[in-house]
């Protein structure tokens, strides 16, 4: 059934074929791994499997059906550069706030930055994790996001299905992918309770890159929002240059706390009522 211009039949059956595969392909990135032996950790076989399936399976639903006119590759730069400016800003300076207050209160302490090895690491990161976010977003925003819009849902809707989707993605990289020596650097936590907390963490995500892929109709501003996140903010974490007092994790961490989560969901919410005035002024001038 054609509705609007969008066959919502074939559009339906695309999703549901990638997120089968979504859901599966860490799994089968981990009995690959269980296979081969002498893999260096954290750089599988298993790991690229799970990176690129998805990937792939976008390519070949556009390919045979699905359409190359909103892939989100486009940068549209013009009326966005202060959406493309905040996506640099916006995890540092949340960042920085939750750690002033944070030594503020004595639940973070700070070693000296070390910039001759910070800016090296920094810098290596970010083109690595640069380009594993370009995977990413076209995927969960370029694909995922892009075609559940053409089904006019409730935008609750939406951020639940990509929340969980995205979230339970990431369960295979967790559980087993990521090195334990990485989540101890974060929180004397277990596996299966940062596993949890990452969850939580999705899907408070979610709204966020949600609403800056709806305004700005790019997944660029997302891939450096991601990227920043990715090689800045925990890369802080990892070196050592940023610790939380035992038990406090889960209140004020950067990464997983609950105080963050909240300020990325104030933000993405503030974002969705500013898209949504934007909308109804487009509307009244039409």
């Amino acid at each position: 059934m054609i509705v609007n211009g969008v066959d919502k039949k074939k559009t339906v059956l695309g999703l549901i074929v990638f997120i089968i595969v979504a859901l599966f392909c860490g799994w089968l990135g981990v009995f690959i791994d269980s296979v081969l032996e002498g893999q260096p950790q954290g750089e599988t076989l298993g790991m690229v499997v799970w990176l690129i399936l998805p990937l792939l399976t976008t390519l070949l639903i556009r390919t045979f059906g699905g359409g190359w006119k909103d892939t989100g590759f486009s940068p549209n730069f013009k009326g966005n550069l202060v959406w493309y400016v905040l996506s640099i800003v916006l995890f540092p300076i949340t960042m920085f706030v939750l750690i002033w207050i944070g030594v503020g209160v004595k639940w973070i302490e700070t070693s000296p930055l070390d910039l001759k090895q910070i800016i090296p690491a920094v810098v290596g990161s970010l083109v690595t994790v640069f380009i594993k976010n370009i995977f990413e977003e076209s995927v969960w925003r370029g694909y995922l996001t892009q075609k559940l819009l053409l089904l006019k849902l409730r935008d609750w809707q939406l951020y639940l299905i990509v929340g969980v989707v995205w979230g339970l993605w990431h369960l295979p990289y967790n559980l087993v992918f990521l090195p334990m020596s990485d989540i101890q650097m974060v929180a004397p936590i277990s596996r299966l309770q940062f596993t949890l907390l990452n969850l939580i963490t999705t899907f408070a995500l979610t709204i966020l890159y949600t609403e800056f892929f709806r305004i700005t109709k790019s997944i660029w501003p997302m891939v450096i929002l991601h990227t920043v996140s990715n090689a800045v903010v925990n890369r802080l974490f990892l070196d050592g240059t940023i610790s939380v007092l035992s038990g406090k994790e889960a209140i004020i961490s950067p990464v997983i706390g609950v105080a963050p989560l909240l300020l990325y969901v104030f933000f993405g919410l503030l974002l969705r009522r500013y898209r949504i005035k934007r909308e109804n002024v487009q509307d009244d001038m039409i």
